[in-house]
């Protein structure tokens, strides 16, 4: 579902009519660096391996722990 949303948010048909640099910072928004066991999350803010524009920073998600693990308010 996920990524039909994203080909029908740019317009496109196929997987394959997105730019490799668009696909690339989507998915690696979704991967934190190292392994991370579902007993040593916490809430709170940890960065993903998406660069933030043309910098060194990158993007942070939010985990929340409370009742499940969702990270971004989603589960």
């Amino acid at each position: 579902a996920a990524f039909a949303d994203l080909l029908k948010s740019l317009n496109l048909t196929k997987l394959e009519d997105v730019p490799v640099a668009t696909l690339k910072s989507i998915l690696l928004y979704h991967v934190v660096s190292g392994e991370v066991r579902s007993t040593q999350l916490t809430t709170g803010y940890v960065n993903s391996l998406s660069p933030f524009s043309n910098t060194t920073n990158t993007l942070s998600l939010y985990v929340e722990t409370g009742s499940g693990v969702k990270i971004n308010k989603s589960v």
